[in-house]
This record gives C-alpha cells, structure tokens and sequence, in this order.
C-alpha cells in the first residue's frame, strides 16, 4: 500500500501547472504571479478528468504526505502563496457582505458537508491589502459564467486565538483532539473547537497534503477534507467594524 502517492502525483503536476504559467521567482510574486500560482495549485490537485468530493487514497500516513509536499520542486510557491495570505482577511458572496446579527457559533450536531459546517461560522480567505487571496484567484476564472461576486475585507479584533494548521501531520492533532466520528472516518467537532479558540487556518501546505485524502492517525481513521484553498474559519464573530464593499470581483 503507497502511503504519500496522491500526494507525490500532486507534487508533479504542480510543477508542471507552474511550468506552463511560466512563473520562476517565488521569493519576488507579484500580485499577478500569485494569481497564476493559485490556478495552478488549484487544477493540481486532481489528476485529469477529477474534481468535487472524491478520495484519492486511503489509510495514508500524514507524515509521508508532508514530506511529498515539501520535497516538491515547486514548494517554493506553496510558501509564498502562504507568505501572502497572512496579513488581510477577505470574504466573498453576491448578496452583501457578512453581518454580525446573521452569524451563527458552531453548535453540537451541526450538519457537516464533507467535514465542514453548514450552519454557522464565517470562512474568510487570507490575502494582502491588494491581492485577495487563493479563492479570489480562481473564482476569477468562473466570474464571467456565474453571478458577480464581491469581496469585502474583515478586520479581526486583535488578540483573537487562533489555530494555525499547516501541515497533514497537524490536521490530524487537532481532528483527533477535537473530533466528532462519522461514517467516512474522525472530523472536527465544531463546536467543542469553539469553546478553545476562535478561528482555524488551514494553509495551502496543509491543503496540498490532505485534500481528498483518508489519513490514518495513531490507529484513527481521519476523513477526507476538501478546502481546495488556504482557509480561515471563524468560530465567532471577532471582528471590528466593516469597511465599504469592494469591487466586484473581475473575471479574465
């Protein structure tokens, strides 16, 4: 049984995705170079003809698959997609921004899809003050087929307690620490992760490790995740006052 193989085959086809945008500097991305960076990560993540919800492996071991990741040619660029998602916090949608009298805490026996809720919290992508980060890049591609969408910047309160996850090797800490068994294998109980913290970060490296992936922990089987982005999720409603909307978000 391989145990990093889905994971080695994303490696490759990043490369080859990096190769055809023909980006080289990693440590010099400019705002365009990380739009580019993004798509690839994205279409890298299936092998052809794949996408949505679907495991391609099972039984894997987490410290396996970050050791794929960070020996792929191109990990550079993980890094610097994360190096600029950290500043800025950016929400998306198509009917206003995000309101405090709307959001809902995580609560035990929430609805989960494919491990996320479906109820409550706010998830935000991190950017910079001019890039608006991994989502915006590639929902640019579907911006001219789907209704506009409009991003908003979120400024969190400060001192917030976050968890930062950044590996596959991590992810499967804090399922196994705070986890709510399913038939498809141990996810984040939600809403017993909101009374420690409050807000999750899953970043492109830890993306790039688990997504669609089963990982077998200490003896525990760790369900699928499938962010496809660096992401936040907020537990609570941690955030200072809102700025105007933004531009709509443009398509190319």
């Amino acid at each position: 049984m391989t145990t990093n193989a889905a994971v080695v085959g994303r490696a490759e086809r990043l490369r080859e995705h990096i190769g055809l945008a023909g980006l080289v500097h990693a440590d010099r991305a400019s705002d365009v170079d990380l739009d580019a960076a993004s798509r690839a990560f994205a279409d890298s993540l299936y092998p052809p003809r794949l996408a949505g919800p679907v495991v391609l492996e099972r039984g894997a071991a987490p410290e396996a698959c970050d050791r794929a990741v960070r020996a792929g040619r191109c990990y550079g660029w993980i890094e610097a997609i994360d190096a600029a998602s950290a500043p800025f916090h950016w929400w998306y949608g198509s009917h206003g921004p995000p309101r405090q009298d709307r959001f809902r805490a995580p609560f035990p026996g929430e609805p989960l899809l494919v491990g996320k809720p479906t109820t409550s919290c706010v998830f935000t992508a991190g950017g910079t003050a001019t890039w608006r980060g991994m989502w915006s890049s590639i929902a640019q591609v579907e911006a001219a087929s789907a209704e506009p969408i409009h991003a908003w910047r979120l400024d969190p309160e400060p001192g917030v307690r976050g968890i930062v996850v950044d590996s596959a090797v991590g992810w499967c800490e804090l399922v196994s620490t705070y986890g709510r068994r399913t038939v498809h294998g141990l996810v984040v109980d939600w809403a017993a992760l909101a009374a420690q913290c409050g807000a999750v970060t899953v970043t492109a490296a830890a993306v790039a490790a688990t997504d669609c992936i089963e990982l077998a922990h200490h003896g525990r089987r760790i369900a699928p995740t499938f962010w496809a982005t660096r992401t936040t999720v907020w537990l609570d409603w941690l955030f200072v006052d809102r700025p105007p909307a933004d531009a709509e978000v443009p398509s190319q």
